[in-house]
């Protein structure tokens, strides 16, 4: 879920709060003044103060949703090496953090725009996969969004931010049945000319390591994704796929 479609929805949700809490305070108002049964008084107090009462409950959620939109954003996983058939980036989080703070010199509590960066350096690797997915028209389409998958082939939108998304995973529902076998190779064993392009890339941007993770863990994930490299990442890939099918 994005941050901002929270934020779109915590607003909306206070506008209908707030004129739901309006509406019932003008209803009870009208009803003491113009009913002349005050009899049922009690029972229509009762009532809007029933709705007045979750619709402060209402506002009070969306206000910390509004304030706080990345408690409802995916929930930051555990480190894990394990690949099978999906690839989840939130296991890139203790690699991409570490880097991060010692890239940046940070220590203590992390901003909203550091967690945004580390988000991406987390799906840096596998968003190259995603743009050439894309492009070869490998993605599942009934599946994913047809609009945000066009805005990448267009390079409108970077193929990092597609993934977060989509809550950082890439799974097999996502891309078209032909290409599980490759998708599957990629994941589990890679190949060594993307190893390379990785460190490549990885080098371009720094070579400022964190010391709790190997060089290879860390070169993949200290960087975000940029569109200048991504052609010879097609390039590279095109290859290896050929020879896959031809293998």
């Amino acid at each position: 879920m994005d941050k901002d479609l929270v934020k779109k929805n915590a607003i909306s949700g206070m506008v209908t709060c707030g004129i739901f809490a309006v509406l019932s305070v003008v209803g009870f108002i009208c009803i003491v003044i113009f009913d002349p049964d005050k009899s049922d008084i009690p029972l229509f107090g009762f009532v809007f103060g029933i709705l007045l009462i979750t619709c402060i409950f209402g506002m009070i959620k969306f206000i910390k949703q509004l304030k706080a939109p990345e408690k409802v954003m995916p929930h930051i996983a555990p480190a894990n090496t394990s690949r099978s058939s999906y690839y989840n980036a939130e296991w890139n989080w203790d690699v991409a953090e570490a880097n991060y703070r010692v890239q940046h010199n940070l220590t203590g509590e992390l901003t909203e725009q550091d967690k945004d960066m580390i988000w991406k350096y987390c799906a840096a690797e596998i968003s190259y996969f995603i743009a050439w997915l894309t492009d070869k028209d490998l993605m599942y389409k009934d599946h994913m969004n047809e609009a945000d998958l066009e805005s990448i082939r267009r390079r409108e939108m970077t193929p990092d931010d597609y993934l977060i998304g989509i809550d950082m995973k890439l799974t097999e529902d996502d891309v078209i049945e032909e290409a599980w076998p490759f998708f599957e190779y990629f994941i589990s064993d890679g190949f060594e000319s993307i190893d390379d392009f990785i460190e490549k890339v990885s080098r371009t941007k720094t070579d400022v390591l964190s010391d709790k993770f190997t060089e290879k863990e860390n070169r993949h994930c200290n960087f975000v994704f940029d569109w200048a490299f991504y052609d010879e990442f097609k390039s590279l890939l095109d290859r290896e796929y050929k020879d896959y099918l031809n293998g």
